[in-house]
């Protein structure tokens, strides 16, 4: 009799048990039928670290509602919460995954099917304000750029993967993988973007924000892979699709600033700068395509053209000095390489007139951004070559203290 009556106890306590857990994803879920995301993800949890007293049905409805308040943390953007759970979007998606799992009746498939497609929405939206938020610290805080970047490719790849052929997605991914320096990556996810832009059932409609996927693009090419063809091809279509963006106009100078053809390149500034006379960016473009070019008198007289509109024009200060600072280099060298005394000393005149000529427009770059380490370098080898020695150590030491040592 004795060994009866335990045999029933032991049944009657884990009946018990079984009802505590299946109890606790019906509080859960109620839980999160009122709003309150943490108190459901609690009791989902506790529910589920006993799986192995769920069925399937109930281990389905724990992951299903726990991946619900995940999703509502994150809709909700309560900042307290969302620090609580740092990684809400990703479990939110393991969650329904593994509701999938257990859902051998397919309950929640249609529910699971609608979320996961709002859960590829949050990942854009939370991966393109990464990419946001990575631009505007690039400048403050420049280490940062790279981790928000890689973190933001991470929330992209997740949107591409529960919305595969989403034009929108993958344009923004081909950009965050191009910020992350994977071009070959980058290439693919905007190639496959612009096929589907371009082979949309009602091509009267133009989707503006897909010319900045063709610039994208162009750019990768022009730049990345010295592809002029692929690029001007991209450039062309993008022109075509997009008359009105102005960015292609810049980005086609850009391409012949990069490419071979210098005396096309001219024509083309020549023609921008007619129509923009007043255009900084186009103006110090064209100098640095006459420099490329060799020309430096009309190189200088368009960086002192972009002076005259702005005094202040770091760049204009900057690239002028440079010059300057270049040429000497180039009479340097050949004052070292010639055996001739006559005209070793012709080299060195010529090079001590151009470091003269750079000084000015160097210091000026400097008081313009006091930080910029290229301008330090570039005032220590200026003052050094004019033998004005105890300012290239002032600005040795103000180096040095730049970068920590």
């Amino acid at each position: 009799m004795f060994k009866i009556t335990r045999i029933i106890f032991t049944f009657w306590a884990l009946t018990t048990l079984v009802f505590a857990q299946k109890s606790k994803v019906t509080s859960g879920s109620m839980a999160y039928n009122n709003g309150d995301f943490e108190q459901a993800i609690r009791l989902l949890e506790e529910a589920l670290s006993k799986p192995e007293l769920l069925e399937n049905k109930d281990k389905a409805k724990a992951y299903f509602k726990k991946a619900q308040s995940l999703k509502g943390i994150l809709l909700k953007q309560d900042a307290a919460l969302l620090t609580k759970y740092p990684n809400a979007a990703f479990d939110a998606i393991q969650a329904y995954k593994e509701s999938e799992t257990y859902d051998d009746i397919k309950i929640f498939e249609k529910e699971r099917e609608s979320d996961l497609l709002m859960m590829a929405n949050i990942m854009y939206q939370i991966g393109f304000g990464l990419i946001q938020q990575a631009g505007k610290m690039s400048a403050t805080n420049p280490d940062a750029f790279p981790v928000l970047i890689e973190q933001s490719v991470r929330y992209l790849k997740t949107a591409d993967e529960l919305q595969p052929n989403n034009m929108g997605i993958l344009a923004i991914l081909g950009s965050a993988l191009h910020y992350n320096k994977d071009d070959k990556n980058a290439i693919i996810a905007l190639e496959k973007s612009i096929s589907l832009y371009e082979n949309r059932p009602n091509k009267t409609e133009k989707d503006k924000n897909m010319s900045s996927t063709y610039s994208d693009l162009a750019e990768i090419y022009t730049y990345s892979l010295k592809d002029m063809t692929k690029a001007m091809e991209l450039i062309e279509k993008g022109k075509k699709e997009f008359p009105d963006v102005k960015a292609f106009d810049l980005l086609e100078l850009n391409f012949y600033l990069s490419g071979d053809n210098i005396e096309l390149g001219i024509q083309k500034f020549e023609k921008a700068i007619a129509e923009s006379p007043n255009s900084e960016e186009i103006h110090l473009a064209y100098a640095s395509l006459l420099e490329k070019k060799g020309d430096l008198e009309a190189a200088t007289k368009i960086y002192e053209k972009v002076l005259g509109l702005n005094s202040s024009s770091f760049n204009a200060n900057y690239n002028l000095a440079a010059m300057y600072a270049n040429k000497a280099v180039e009479f340097k060298k050949l004052e070292d390489q010639t055996e001739d005394y006559s005209k070793a000393g012709e080299y060195a005149k010529s090079a001590e007139t151009f470091f003269t000529k750079s000084l000015p427009y160097m210091e000026k770059a400097h008081q313009l951004d006091k930080e910029d380490i290229p301008t330090i370098n570039g005032l220590v080898q200026v003052y050094t070559q004019l033998n004005m020695m105890e300012k290239s150590n002032e600005f040795i030491q103000l180096r040095n203290k730049l970068q920590g040592k």
